[in-house]
């Protein structure tokens, strides 16, 4: 996952909180994993590990404040217990100052777990779509929660392909970025113009962030990381 949204909107990213570190490939945005190559450099395993003492971070921070779940994990990992994210769950209801920013591959699970709870209007749900073959079951798993969620966004990071093939009518924020790294995959300039174009028919708020460097694995600190 990636902490890269949603910038200008009210709600900028501000602080993360780290339930899960480590993940596992599911699709080729998954091949130059940010959140991995900046594991391995803190000098600890990619495995994936539930950081139990992280859960009661956010009612240590008193004025309101935009937080983003897991950038070094997943929070619908199959490994990782439905039992964190009711937990988790109950603090974001008991927090009401902050927003959430819960972002997912795993829409399934996602959609599993929230089709059976209340979702508090200060969490914004997402999956990421790097292109159409990837992206498209995902979003149209978390359309299903349209009627019950206050924000739905997609992250197309990193952007590898167009999106064409995906109905995002429903969607209210898509965020591009481009891949960043040694092996970072090049996005056309045409495949993002597509991708604003296609929001404006959609009447999808859509923000470019191909090119920025704004928050991002290098300035986020090793103890997001190096959870036991």
């Amino acid at each position: 996952m990636c902490p890269t949204l949603p910038y200008n909107t009210g709600t900028d990213l501000e602080d993360v909180w780290s339930l899960v570190s480590g993940c596992t490939p599911v699709s080729m945005g998954c091949d130059n994993c940010a959140a991995r190559t900046a594991m391995l450099a803190a000098g600890t395993t990619f495995d994936v590990r539930i950081n139990w003492d992280m859960l009661q971070h956010p009612r240590n921070i008193k004025a309101p404040t935009s937080l983003f779940l897991c950038p070094f994990g997943d929070l619908f990992h199959e490994r990782v217990p439905f039992a964190l994210a009711h937990a988790a769950l109950k603090v974001i209801r008991e927090t009401p100052q902050h927003t959430y920013h819960i972002l997912t591959k795993r829409a399934s699970r996602l959609v599993s777990f929230f089709e059976a709870q209340k979702i508090p209007s200060n969490v914004w749900l997402g999956v990421s779509a790097e292109n159409s073959k990837w992206g498209k079951d995902r979003v149209e798993a978390l359309l299903t929660l349209r009627t019950r969620a206050t924000n739905l966004f997609v992250a197309a990071e990193p952007l590898l392909g167009d999106l064409r093939a995906i109905d995002l009518r429903g969607i209210d924020w898509v965020i591009a970025a481009d891949e960043k790294g040694q092996n970072a995959r090049p996005v056309s300039t045409a495949i993002v113009q597509d991708l604003e174009a296609q929001c404006l028919e959609s009447n999808v708020n859509f923000l470019n962030t191909i090119g920025l460097q704004v928050v991002r694995w290098g300035s986020i600190s090793s103890n997001y990381i190096n959870r036991s």
